[in-house]
Parts: C-alpha cells; structure tokens; sequence
C-alpha cells in the first residue's frame, strides 16, 4: 500500500530540491557587462521567467505532494479499520495506534527522502536543460550543489509524509475495539470532521478569492490561481460527499446506453458503497484536471484581455522600432499626422514610511504626443505635469506605497536611482505599463525605442513605408493589428513554455498519483472479487465492472476538476471584460478533453491490469482467507 505513496515522496523531494537549485542559480546569474540592450533585456526577462516557473514548481509540488500522502493515508486508515480494532481489542491504547501510523510516516518520508534527493540530480540537469531550450535560461549556466540542500529535502519528505499523516491517524486512533469483528467501515460512508472543516473553510475561502477576482480591478491572477488551488483542495476533501452524487447523475445520464444491465447495476452500487475508494481515485483526478484546465484557461483569459485592451487604448496606425532617437524627423513626415516615442524598460519603486518593494514595467514618454496616441484614465492628478523629476503609477502600486499625488518614491532604472514627485495616478491595465516616467528620466545609455504614429488624412502604407525608409532604413516599421498580433504571439508562446514548464512535470506527478490510488483500491478488493465470481461472474465481468467503476470515478473527478476551474476562469472573464469593456471569454475545451481522456486512458489500463492481476487466484481460496 505505502510503496506508490513512496515513490511520491521521492518524487516531491527529488522536484523541490531540483527546483531550488535551479531557483537560486538563476536568480544569483549575473548579467554579463557590454550586454546589447535587447539582449539583456531578453536575458533579464527569461531569467524572471525561470525564477517564477521554478518557484511555482516547488509550491505546486509540495502541494501535490501533500495532498497525495494525506490522500493515501486517508485510505489506508479506511482500509485497515479491522487491524486497529484488533489492536484495541488486545490493548492497544489510541495514543499507541496514532504513534503507529506516525512511525509509518516517518519510515515512509525518511525512505522516500533518501530516494528523492538521489533522483534529485538527474532531473535537476533536466529542468535546467528544459528551461535552456525554453530561452529562459542562459547557456552554460553554473547550478552548484549546495549541502545544506539536504536539510531542506529532508524537511519536505518527512515532514510532509508526518503532516500529512497526522488527521489519518488521529481517525486511526478513534476507532473502537469492536470495530474488529464488523464487515463495514464507517469512513465510508461518513464524512470525518476534518474533511468538513477543510472542505468548508477551502470552500468559502475559493469562492471569495473568486468573487475578489471579478469585483477588483487588478491584476487577475493574483486571485483566481489560489482561488483554483483552495477550490481544488474544498473540492478533493468534500469528494466523499460529492462522489455518490455526482456518480448517481452521471449513471442516470448514460442509463439508457447501459440498458439497466447488471454489471452496470452492480458498477453503481459499488461506487455508492465504497464512497472513500471511489473518493480517494478521484482526487487526483480532482488536482489534475483543475490544475492544467483553470491554469491555461485563466492565462488564456488575462492574454486575451491584453490584446484587446492594447488596440482599444491605442489610437494609432502604425509603429515603428528602432535603436535610434526619430522623433524630430519622424515628426517631419508628411505621412505622419503625430508621433508618440515611447521606450519600455524594468524599474523598481521604494517609498519612505513603508517596506514594500515593487518591480514592475515602465514606459518612459512625452506626454503631450502619448495623451494623442492613447486614451488612458486619469484616477487622480493630472498627466500633462509628466516632465521633470516626476512620475506616475498605477493604483496598485500607489496604494501599496502608501503615496498619493505630490509624494516622492524611490525610481530605481539599473544601477541609477531617483527621487521623483508622484503627479498621476491611474488604474491597473492588463497590458501595461506600471509606471510612466518622462523620457529626460531615463540614463544616458541606449535603448530600444518604439514610436506610435498616426498617418495623415489620404496617407497609404506605401507612402508612409517609403518615406520612413528614407529617414532609417534599419527601422522596422508594422501595422498596429500586425504589431499586436506579434506581440500577443510572442506572449503566448512564452506562456505556452511556461505552463509546459510548471505543470508538465506536476502532470506526470499526478498521473502516477492516479495510478497509485487505483492499485491501491483495486488490490484490497480481492475477496470482494472472489465472491463476486463465486456467485456467478466471470473474470471478464468482473474487469468490465471495474473498468465502469473506474471510468465513473474519472468523469466524477473531471466535472468536480472542471467545477473547479470553471470558478477561476469565471473570475477572471468578469475582471478583464471590465477593465478592458468588453466581453473577453476564453475556454480551453480542447486541452480539457485532452487531459479528460489522458485521465481516463491511464486509469483505465491500470484498472484492467490490477483487476486482472487481482483476479488471479481462484475465487474459493479467495473467499475462504475473508476472516
């Protein structure tokens, strides 16, 4: 029972430690001095992205991780109600019987641990050469081990298997003595008070963090991804109550298919009974399928808003990119009504009266041609003062420095800081900026700049093409439509690496999750099989009623994963649809059709070959051992 629980722990070790590793080798990799602007502009954001897809892989892994351990124990205390009754029966007190499993935890993390941080190294080298593939990472970056890496894996591998224990065998504990001479467990059937609790508090904490999502306007994804992870958590832990339910729906849809069949019946019947069995499969699938379909599909929502919210904002034909400073002789054009220079680059912000820190992405402008190429809200202050020592900032980032409209805040550029007087406020956007600075603010160095420009009256693309042509023949000169496409491309392929990133690993993590939690259960139903067969089904049948069993299960776990999903992806419709005006509704069917039958391929295989090899023996001497 506890070896796939094992093989979990070494895995959440070997992820964690790897993850860490990679983690602090990007985020101490120096940026090489004389580095081109764009490309240490590159480097600097691939380098957040590693940092943040590795610092989500240790989260999501200890969270996996946790969750399958509390998830196996759970089931095992069902499983084994009979030997802690026996156990109380001949005197075995319930501190001794909690001391039991904890001990079983310890031995389990501890093995566990030692497998994980061996493991560890090998796949250390492939996340980093992943990530190096991705772009995110630069070549030849130096991972170094570091020995007090140890004490961090063996934190995570014993103390999650310890943690994780600590409500089975609290539940353990609390069985009584002549539980040993009943045929049923009553954890099957009754909902624990710590699965009420966390379910409950998991429960209303998701659906605030969803409702906070949809009624705050700032930035979506701080919400609605924990929002999903406490929807799944409230989802898996209330699973015993909604699996029969939603079970019996799921049945009563496909009855006609089934044609009230027997092994149907008897499927149904099964599942009804052995809620916790049923309860614990499902759960991963519960994690699985939420994780991957609510992540992408939240992503999906928030990049789909940008866009949109970029070409309503802009009011603009065509933008050019150049190295160099045009705005003289592009303003000279007869093709060209009005220019709006405009250069983005990272800054960080510090104010006096408080320790937050924020980084985030500038623009720097001239604000009397960016006022004609862009139509952006004014919260408070006034933009037209943009010129000088000054600055302006998003509410979120004004309210969480604790500075209002003449105030001062640190504006770090580089290695270069300023002190610059806050002369506007205005509200979070999808698409960015942060933070507007005027273009003297910036350091005498070089930089890429992008120019806004609006065409004259009767001025064609060809016309226009030719006459900036003449003035720089190295700028690159795209139509507004055209540029966004580009850059909202470019975005999603780097989300697209990113989720890869995060959630392939953990993906692989739950599937061998799943196919644990179907070992488990299919193996300590021998007897249940060898009567079965004694009163009349064959082999085949009993397979074909596991097989339904199973795919029940699957379909519960998809529409609770999907539930679970659909809350974060709701949340983050109605936040971007109001910040950008208009309806923005993104969903990803395709990949949760994807993963729906990946789910149900894999646990359906494993199903058929556990049953099969459960089913071995012949049903007599099976059923003669029941006692």
């Amino acid at each position: 029972m506890f070896v796939g629980a094992t093989i979990i722990v070494a895995l959440g070790v070997a992820l964690v430690q790897a993850s860490l590793l990679a983690l602090i080798a990007a985020a101490t990799e120096p940026i090489p001095v004389g580095l081109a602007t764009a490309d240490e502009t590159a480097l600097r954001e691939g380098l957040d992205v590693a940092m943040m897809t590795l610092g989500m892989t240790v989260g999501i892994s200890g969270f996996v991780a946790f969750f399958v351990i509390s998830s196996t124990f759970s089931f095992a205390v069902a499983e084994r109600h009979r030997d802690f009754g026996l156990l109380r029966l001949v005197g075995a007190s319930p501190g001794q019987v909690r001391t039991l499993l904890l001990g079983e935890a310890l031995l389990l993390g501890s093995v566990g641990t030692i497998l994980g941080i061996l493991i560890g190294f090998p796949l250390l080298r492939s996340e980093v050469w992943m990530l190096t593939k991705m772009n995110f990472l630069p070549e030849g970056l130096d991972v170094s081990w570091r020995p007090w890496i140890v004490a961090v894996s063996l934190a995570t591998g014993t103390g999650v298997a310890v943690i994780a224990s600590r409500a089975a065998s609290s539940r353990a504990a609390s069985v009584p003595p002549l539980q040993a001479v009943r045929d049923e467990s009553p954890t099957d059937i009754v909902m624990s008070r710590g699965r009420w609790v966390t379910g409950t508090i998991s429960f209303v904490g998701a659906v605030a963090l969803f409702i906070s999502t949809a009624v705050t306007r700032g930035d979506p994804l701080e919400t609605s991804l924990p929002g999903l992870l406490v929807m799944i958590v409230a989802l898996a832990a209330l699973s015993p109550l909604l699996v029969p339910v939603v079970a019996s729906l799921a049945f009563k849809a496909v009855a006609p298919l089934l044609r009230h069949s027997p092994i149907s019946e008897l499927s149904q019947a099964n599942v009804r009974a052995g809620v916790r069995r049923a309860a614990s499969t499902a759960a991963p699938v519960v994690v699985l399928v939420g994780l991957v379909t609510g992540f992408a599909g939240t992503i999906g929502v928030v990049n789909a808003g940008s866009r949109q919210e970029t070409l309503r904002s802009t009011s603009g034909d065509f933008i050019v990119t150049s190295p160099e400073s045009l705005t003289a002789e592009l303003e000279s054009l007869s093709k060209v009504r009005a220019v709006s220079e405009e250069v983005q680059l990272d800054v960080s912000l510090d104010a006096e009266g408080t320790t937050n820190h924020y980084e985030g992405d500038g623009l720097a402008i001239n604000q009397s041609s960016f006022q004609q190429t862009h139509n952006m809200t004014i919260i408070s202050g006034d933009l037209s003062l943009l010129h000088g020592e000054t600055v302006a900032l998003t509410q979120s980032f004004a309210s969480g420095l604790h500075v209002h409209v003449g105030d001062s805040v640190a504006v770090g550029i580089g290695d270069v800081q300023q002190q610059l007087r806050v002369v506007a406020i205005f509200p979070y956007t999808l698409s960015g900026p942060r933070v507007l600075l005027p273009l003297e603010t910036l350091p005498d160095r070089p930089y890429d700049r992008r120019y806004i420009i609006q065409a004259a009256p009767r001025a064609t693309w060809e016309s226009l093409v030719d006459q900036i042509r003449a003035v720089s023949p190295t700028a690159s000169v795209a139509q507004l439509q055209e540029w966004v496409a580009q850059k909202n491309d470019a975005l999603e392929e780097v989300v697209a690496k990113f989720t890869f990133a995060v959630l392939g690993l953990v993906s692989a993590y739950m599937f061998l999750a799943t196919v644990n939690a179907v070992i488990i259960s299919t193996a300590t139903r021998r007897t249940e099989f060898g009567v079965a067969r004694l009163t009349g089904l064959t082999r085949l049948q009993v397979v074909q009623m596991t097989l339904l069993e199973a795919f029940t299960v699957v379909l519960v776990g998809t529409l609770l994963g999907l539930a679970a999903a659909g809350g974060s992806i709701a949340g983050a419709t109605v936040a971007v649809s109001a910040i950008v005006g208009e309806v923005v509704v993104v969903l990803p069917w395709e990949l949760a059709v994807a993963i729906s039958l990946s789910a149900a391929t894999t646990v359906g295989l494993t199903t058929a070959v556990a049953t099969v090899v459960t089913t071995g023996q012949q049903p007599a001497a099976v059923a003669a051992s029941r006692e």
